[in-house]
């Protein structure tokens, strides 16, 4: 399966993303922090980076747009995975492959990853 990066700063949350993506046969990264998350793509070039917004280091946002400065990384889709939707700017959405609005369902955070593994762009989905 696919290596995923996840950036969550809340620890109960990233533990059910972690867990959900492990199950499901992923190798993931976990950082709590977007600067964190930022030197683990840099060092492991994940196929696919879900990441909260609001958190310590960088914002969500931040993160995308230093993984698209870096050419090896530029290609990688982001999965923007958070409770406040309204804060991530129009451009960032159109640069994400996905949005999920917590709260989320496992069974659709594990779809959404498959679609976006697949190729699919999904412009957002709610929790």
């Amino acid at each position: 399966m696919a290596r995923i990066l996840v950036c969550e700063d809340d620890p109960n949350v990233r533990e059910v993303i972690v867990e959900a993506l492990t199950q499901a046969g992923h190798q993931v990264l976990e950082a709590e922090r977007g600067d964190v998350a930022l030197q683990l793509a840099s060092t492991y070039l994940p196929a696919l980076v879900l990441t909260n917004d609001d958190q310590p280091g960088l914002t969500g946002e931040a993160l995308l747009w230093q993984l698209r400065r870096d050419p090896r990384l530029a290609c990688t889709p982001v999965i923007f995975v958070t409770g406040f939707a309204e804060r991530i700017s129009t451009a960032a959405r159109q640069e994400a492959m996905a949005l999920i609005e917590k709260p989320f369902r496992t069974s659709q955070l594990l779809a959404v990853v498959q679609r976006v593994l697949g190729g699919e762009e999904i412009q957002e989905e709610t929790g």
